[in-house]
């Protein structure tokens, strides 16, 4: 991270330069964290049950803040000089969900603050993306939105099945791409995840390939851990530790060529 950030700190300077650099390269680098950033957690616990992940057993269901605090700690944010916000909680699209609300009230409260600065959206699962597409594009359209990380975790069905995601891999693919024609301003990023039980070689070639259709400006790569408290656990059809160490080099090489290199086309988006 520290060389990323050095880097990054090289690409913004000669932007302003108005050195002539890939159009890429610019947005590959403003996805990355700074610590510099400031954070707004806007709720805690998650609505989903995915079969790999504790964070519904270990804080429960959705817990969202008020919106009127939210607000005011935007507000102080700006007013100290702050530019590049992210709102982060387990499940920023499950947010209101408690309350009769929902996550679109949220992003137009906060778009609607006065002042230059941008919003960084974290672990926006897909299903809320689904559900709230054409509302969140229209939002977008403030320029105010600047990053979304929605994590697909795997490009399989089957995979998806087994972890209980509540989605299938295509309609939040072509959902993505029309996302970056509608408004190209917004950073993409995503996680993914090798080795959950059921997994196969060609499973594994299903997540390469959205790699391959989508266009990321970050992506995270992981390799799954059984936890003993979730339902992973004690599946059937582990992947041994070989396996997902290789599957794992392979993801993120492709991860490095795909995003950092941009796949050779250097001079352009792809």
């Amino acid at each position: 991270m520290k060389a990323v950030l050095a880097v990054r700190r090289i690409v913004f300077a000669l932007e302003r330069l108005n050195f002539p650099l890939p159009k890429y390269l610019p947005r590959v680098m403003d996805a990355y964290e700074d610590p510099q950033w400031f954070y707004i957690n806007v709720g805690h616990g998650c609505l989903l049950q995915c079969a790999f992940c504790a964070i519904r057993l270990a804080k429960g269901r959705v817990r969202s803040r008020s919106l009127e605090p939210i607000i005011y700690e935007l507000k102080q944010a700006v007013a100290k000089g702050h530019r590049k916000i992210v709102l982060s909680a387990d499940d920023v699209g499950a947010w209101g969900q408690d309350t009769g609300s929902d996550f679109i009230h949220l992003l137009q409260g906060l778009v609607s603050v006065e002042g230059d600065f941008q919003i960084y959206i974290r672990n926006l699962e897909p299903i809320w993306v689904l559900k709230y597409f054409d509302r969140f594009v229209e939002v977008a359209k403030s320029k105010k939105i600047r990053a979304i990380t929605v994590p697909l975790q795997t490009g399989s069905d089957k995979v998806l099945k087994a972890m209980k995601r509540g989605h299938k891999i295509q309609p939040i693919v072509d959902k993505l791409n029309e996302m970056n024609k509608l408004v190209p301003e917004v950073l993409v990023l995503t996680h993914f995840m090798v080795g959950m039980p059921f997994e196969t070689d060609e499973d594994f070639r299903e997540t390469l390939k959205v790699i391959n259709n989508v266009r990321f400006e970050g992506i995270a790569p992981d390799r799954f851990y059984a936890h003993p408290s979730t339902p992973a656990f004690k599946m059937d059809h582990q992947v041994s530790n070989l396996t997902k160490w290789y599957r794992h080099i392979i993801l993120t090489s492709d991860i490095i060529w795909s995003v950092y290199f941009n796949r050779g086309f250097f001079w352009r988006l792809r």
